[in-house]
């Protein structure tokens, strides 16, 4: 028989704001650093409307994107911020314009300015097309790592949360069981390769429960919905594998900080654009 859904509630670790501790601890971090290094120099506001391929969706998202000495990104949830002059030149690790999206962006593109190593770099090249199936393999492959390493059933049960029809397709050619939720209304209760795109506010946690793995989007650091999605993986047991545009350069902090699994670090530009990109992966460190 079918077990019936459990109802998860957001618990206190939920309301952590990520997105403020991030802030705090860039500040504490980097006190000594010049904070020439950090003064904003550009910042854009890119409208998207995007098909890798004739399986995928349609992507159709604005983007802010803010540069230090390299690019930070996020794709925006709400409304637009307006860019003004008066921007050029602010400290990127401290300066906060109201909105999560923006905020988000010029806070990726201070972290940018740390020197992390990732634990691989993965280059991909070509065209578009070509290069979202090289990242969805990229993403399968860290995918079946977590899987092997599951605590729970080992049925191969993947959620993917912001849901991306290069992923489905490569992990259902891999006999993985995928439900996929997501917070766009035009994406909601259409089919994705065969499977229904759920309500991301009614579904998301529920199926993070009951997930050997889920795979994050970036996004849900805008959406203000991380927080809890990791508070009910850790109580699971469920890794998270997040792939992140939005925010890429936070990564090695979501796995030494918030502890989860594995994070692929996709800074601009990205898979979207013909030519060469990266995807830098970071995995939590094992207890000794």
């Amino acid at each position: 028989m079918p077990t019936s859904p459990k109802t998860v509630h957001y618990t206190a670790s939920a309301k952590v704001d990520i997105l403020d501790n991030l802030r705090d601890r860039l500040v504490e971090k980097t006190r000594v650093m010049d904070s020439k290094d950090f003064q904003l120099r550009g910042l854009w506001e890119m409208t998207l409307l995007f098909q890798p391929n004739p399986g995928e969706r349609v992507f159709s998202y604005d983007v802010h994107i803010a540069q230090t000495k390299r690019e930070g990104c996020c794709y925006v949830f709400g409304d637009k911020a307006p860019i003004a002059p008066h921007m050029i030149g602010a400290d990127a690790r401290t300066f906060v314009t109201g909105n999560d999206s923006l905020d988000i962006a010029i806070l990726d593109a201070a972290y940018s300015v740390l020197s992390s190593t990732p634990d691989e770099t993965k280059v991909i090249s070509g065209t578009s097309s070509a290069k979202a199936q090289q990242r969805a393999q990229f993403v399968a492959d860290e995918v079946e790592l977590c899987l092997a390493d599951a605590k729970k059933t080992h049925s191969r049960h993947v959620a993917i949360i912001g849901a991306i029809g290069t992923i489905v397709a490569v992990l259902q050619e891999r006999q993985c069981q995928v439900v996929a939720t997501d917070l766009d209304k035009a994406t909601v209760n259409t089919m994705l390769h065969g499977i229904l795109v759920e309500d991301g506010m009614l579904n998301t946690l529920h199926h993070v429960e009951r997930a050997d793995v889920a795979i994050v989007t970036g996004m849900t650091l805008a959406t203000k919905t991380l927080a809890g999605i990791i508070d009910v993986a850790k109580r699971a047991n469920t890794q998270i594998v997040l792939v992140a545009e939005t925010g890429a350069w936070f990564a090695p902090e979501y796995c030494n900080v918030y502890g989860i699994h594995s994070v692929i670090g996709e800074p601009f530009p990205f898979y979207i654009f013909s030519g060469t990109s990266e995807l830098h992966l970071y995995r939590k460190q094992k207890a000794l």
